[in-house]
């Protein structure tokens, strides 16, 4: 009897999973990708248009499809854009939604967004597409441009019915610098970049060139999901006040060493660097009268510019708190800015009470107060500038104790310069995610894409739309571009991380005087120099062979293992021509310097890069290329500017 009734249940879970089976099979939306049809809502907002247009991109390079355009009517199509799915409501503010009902594909959300001022619209339907060509069709975008999409030839995907995904920036920013138009201030008197007049004419870029790069960049950013949901007010606030009280209030500008104060307006390029008298409550009062007479907006951008020269006025100076007597003038200066932001903020909120001020922790006042505490932390958004030789968990712990609550995190670690392989990815991801869980609003890194840091790029941009993404899901992600040498190339991005890791933590853990003193990480190259050497590099390049000579690769995965080599040894030439300056004489070192320009004309097509920063931008090789005699680089490259 017990076996009867045994049986019984098991004939039934049987009969159930069939008929499970069959349901499933039978709910499943099986779509021909050479085939499938796109129908945008009428009338579609460029938003949906421009989804529909990544749409269909992607599908014909995943099918192979060639011919004609796949926009078609509603009833004809799979793929509908701006449409909700039936049953399915209106969007919510910066959400974005897709679904798989009654046999359609259906994307939409809230189209009506912007990324940032001037650019291209996004979020909403388009966040939609991308979210089904990543989970769905498996793509991803590894870099920008077209080689940098990594997907798997199908005709085919089956699709469950009921499928939904749902996509809400995490953070109320999301930024990566490098989508910012060209101004008028970037450009040489003949129209071209500035930082073009470095080079020899071989390897300049034009002005459209340029473009298409910063429209690249965008449409990468775009892919990856970011968008800002809520715009705070950070940036220089005080560039102008050199001009505007240089002569009729110079006491609301910082004292010089000399006694003198302000900059010689002249001198353009230091007067927007000027520092204020932070302890003239006049200042204060300026500060909260520009700010009425502009509206009192909410957010109040209080941020100092950039550089040194701080106020030497004896009023300035009793507000520091030094450790001890003989310590660095310009180490630190974060309690006189505590106590002129504190004082900001007291006759602001009197004025207006849900104001948020705006300032950053950088520089010299990024370190945490010694003695001050912050009076109105709920009134107060800090742009947290870490240095990344810094112990940033040491810089929360700290900063929260003198009553940091809201900040961004706003780092320079993208503005990167060198060409050496830095290999600090898994740094990066585990610092975003400290600061994500230490109460982390938004973020905005400074600096862009670039082939020799493109897995940190990578790494932190899919952590910005999607921080829980492990780090090793995000590697074997960015090693899928590399088909079946993708286990050689982590052994050779494994080699570089290891090495460099290593060098970074031992800075970190060394006294502040006893690391680089640079105003910021665009300036940091010591710690890669060191943590390199020529074996090294010479064994990264034999990994690198191995990996070019792995069975089945096709001509895009070959042709990226071979620009990640050219990477490698572009690395160690400069690496020789680095160290030479130093060790050879001026002649000697003359002809290892023009050995590398040679080499960098005859490589800059295959390894695009901003060429003219290399050369002139921090660290700034310019000091290298200034010893070699000019004579021998005016007489081959009299074009090249090596002076301004």
């Amino acid at each position: 009897m017990i076996f009867m009734k045994i049986y019984n249940v098991a004939v039934v879970s049987v009969f159930f999973a069939v008929a499970v089976m069959a349901c499933s099979a039978a709910f499943a939306l099986d779509i021909d990708l050479a085939t499938a049809g796109i129908s945008v809502c009428d009338p579609g907002s460029s938003n949906q248009v421009y989804a529909a247009r990544e749409l269909e991109k992607h599908l014909n390079m995943i099918s192979g499809r060639k011919g004609k355009a796949r926009m078609t009517n509603g009833a004809n199509a799979v793929f509908m854009i701006g449409t909700p799915a039936p049953g399915k409501g209106k969007a919510a503010d910066f959400e974005a939604l897709a679904a798989v009902k009654g046999g359609k594909v259906y994307f939409w959300g809230d189209d009506g967004r912007s990324a940032y001022k001037g650019e291209v619209p996004c979020g909403g339907s388009m966040f939609a597409v991308y979210a089904f060509l990543d989970k769905v069709l498996g793509v991803k975008w590894v870099y920008p441009g077209d080689d940098g999409i990594v997907y798997r030839r199908q005709k085919k995907v089956s699709v469950k019915e009921g499928w939904e995904d749902r996509f809400v920036p995490p953070l109320l920013s999301s930024r990566m610098r490098g989508t910012e138009a060209f101004s008028s201030k970037n450009l040489n008197p003949d129209g071209s970049p500035k930082w073009e007049k470095y080079l020899p004419v071989a390897m300049r870029k034009t002005l459209d060139d340029e473009n298409r790069r910063i429209a690249l960049n965008r449409e990468w950013m775009l892919r990856m999901r970011h968008q800002t949901r809520e715009r705070f007010s950070f940036g220089h606030a005080f560039e102008h006040w050199n001009r505007r009280f240089c002569e009729s209030h110079p006491e609301y500008l910082a004292m010089n060493e000399d006694g003198t104060r302000g900059i010689s307006p002249s001198s353009r390029r230091k007067a927007k660097h000027v520092k204020l008298c932070v302890s003239n409550n006049a200042v204060v009062d300026q500060i909260i009268a520009d700010w009425v007479n502009d509206g009192k907006p909410k957010y109040f951008n209080i941020c100092p510019t950039d550089a040194k020269g701080f106020c030497r006025c004896k009023a300035c100076c009793a507000l520091d708190h030094p450790l001890t007597p003989d310590e660095p003038f310009n180490l630190h200066k974060t309690d006189r800015y505590v106590d002129f932001w504190n004082r900001i903020a007291e006759k602001a909120i009197a004025l207006r009470k849900d104001v948020m001020l705006c300032t950053y922790i950088y520089e010299s006042y990024r370190w945490p107060p010694r003695k001050l505490k912050i009076k109105y932390p709920d009134s107060m958004i800090f742009g947290m500038v870490p240095s990344q030789e810094d112990d940033n968990a040491q810089f929360l712990r700290e900063w929260k104790k003198a009553g940091l609550r809201h900040f961004m995190l706003r780092p320079n670690y993208l503005c990167y310069r060198s060409v050496i392989p830095r290999g600090y990815e898994r740094f990066y991801h585990g610092n975003f995610m400290l600061n994500l869980e230490n109460g982390m609003l938004a973020c905005d890194y400074d600096g862009w894409p670039r082939h020799v840091m493109d897995f940190e790029s990578y790494v932190i941009a899919r952590a910005i739309a999607d921080p829980k993404v492990p780090f090793e899901a995000l590697e074997r992600e960015f090693l899928s571009q590399f088909g079946a040498a993708a286990p050689t190339m982590r052994e050779y991005f494994r080699r570089v991380r290891e090495r460099t890791e290593k060098g970074l933590y031992e800075v970190q853990k060394k006294p502040p005087l006893d690391r680089e003193q640079v105003p910021d990480d665009s300036r940091l190259y010591n710690t890669v120099m060191s943590a390199n050497c020529d074996k090294w590099f010479a064994e990264d390049l034999a990994v690198l062979d191995r990996a070019a000579k792995t069975p089945g690769l096709t001509d895009v995965e070959l042709k990226r293992v071979e620009l990640r080599r050219l990477i490698c040894e572009h690395a160690r030439r400069t690496h020789r021509f680095l160290l030479a300056r130093d060790t050879m004489n001026r002649k000697d070192f003359g002809k290892v310097a023009m050995d590398l320009l040679e080499y960098r004309i005859g490589i800059h097509k295959r390894l695009p890069d901003s060429w003219g920063r290399v050369f002139r931008s921090q660290p700034a090789e310019v000091q290298w290329w200034r010893r070699v005699p000019r004579k021998v680089i005016g007489t081959a490259y009299p074009e090249m500017e090596l002076e301004d």
